[in-house]
């Protein structure tokens, strides 16, 4: 058998790193399935108009080699050798608990192929590259190949009744988004928007050519920065543990000192094994800077506050109070431009623009 691309998806996600993890996360992300020539005919999306959603057949063409040999070749796309793994490591379970490939929606499997059901918001049958069909709420990257496409039907395909498995098991906390009012008019005057001295919300998108795609950009890239687009290592939370039987004071924070990283594709996070990073770094620092904090207690006793409940700060703790002060820049390719921005806590904030 053999399968071939029938189409390329385009969108504003130009990077893996942000794209939404599962179709209908960020449901104001517009895209376009632009048709190959040979398939560029009308004929084909007959009766297609009457549908609200359709189910999109793709490929992971982004996939690279990685240490375990994860990658596989794909129609009109850059795969390598046709090797796979029957574990992986959901981003969902924090990157800590493997589960089976046929379990997971990763993108490193047998073969590479992957299934979302998107909205269905217009079909375009003028222009050069016409028909075009025009979606929202895709997971996928600008360039991905199109196998197919179907309708989605909804007495078939709709199961409210359905379990997730651990999925359900483990419920997702958006963060919230903080973006600069400067920022977002920004965003809302950008480079598709026709003139205009402040574009507001309630602004009639009818009187101001490309207002609606700016408002609908603006509001794309806070749902994706609320589901937090990096790699799951890269997250922490203070987790506080109680007091073993042998009474120990707090270590002071300012023993631990952060790592600086460079900005990392999501990629890396979908690998079976994460790669080695800062929290073991910060694990091997803070035990050496342990040891030293003990000799010098040996060398000039002081008197050490023991109480039973007394908490005992993780590893990853540490890591998130270091990273109050010293927290990570990131950049998302999006559209146009790109997005800088940090986290801290529950919270992202967009620094710039550019």
């Amino acid at each position: 058998m053999e399968i071939v691309k029938i189409a390329t998806y385009h969108s504003p996600m130009k990077e893996k790193f942000g794209v939404p993890r599962q179709s209908g996360l960020a449901p104001s992300l517009q895209g376009r399935i632009v048709f190959e020539p040979e398939y560029r005919d009308a004929n084909a999306l007959r009766g297609l108009e009457g549908f609200s959603h359709i189910w999109l057949l793709w490929g992971f063409s982004a996939n690279r080699p990685t240490a375990h040999g994860h990658a596989s070749a794909v129609p009109g796309g850059e795969g390598a050798s046709r090797t796979w793994s029957p574990t992986v490591r959901p981003p969902r379970l924090g990157g800590n608990a493997a589960m089976g490939v046929f379990a997971t929606r990763s993108p490193f499997r047998p073969n590479p192929i992957g299934l979302s059901a998107v909205k269905l918001e217009s079909l375009e049958f003028s222009g050069n590259d016409g028909p075009v069909i025009c979606v929202s709420g895709a997971d996928l990257m600008d360039g991905t190949p199109i196998y197919d496409i179907k309708p989605y039907v909804t007495y078939a395909d709709a199961h409210p009744e359905a379990t997730s498995g651990f999925v359900d098991a483990t419920p997702w906390q958006p963060l919230t988004v903080v973006i600069p009012e400067e920022i977002r008019q920004q965003i809302l005057n950008g480079p598709s928007v026709a003139k205009h001295p402040v574009l507001h919300l309630e602004h009639d998108f009818s009187t101001t050519p490309g207002a609606k795609e700016a408002f609908l950009h603006l509001q794309a890239l806070e749902e994706i920065l609320a589901q937090d687009p990096r790699p799951q290592y890269h997250r922490s939370n203070p987790v506080i543990s109680p007091a073993s039987s042998a009474d120990i004071s707090p270590v002071p924070t300012s023993v631990i000192s952060t790592v600086s990283s460079d900005v990392i594709s999501t990629e890396a996070e979908k690998s079976p094994t994460p790669p080695a990073t800062e929290p073991e770094v910060l694990k091997t620092y803070a035990s050496k800077s342990l040891d030293s904090f003990a000799s010098q207690c040996q060398r000039t006793p002081s008197p050490v506050i023991s109480s039973a409940s007394s908490p005992v700060i993780s590893t990853e703790g540490r890591k998130a109070e270091a990273e109050k002060s010293h927290p990570k820049v990131y950049g998302l390719a999006f559209g146009p431009w790109n997005v800088r921005f940090t986290v801290t806590g529950t919270t992202l904030t967009v620094l710039s623009i550019e």
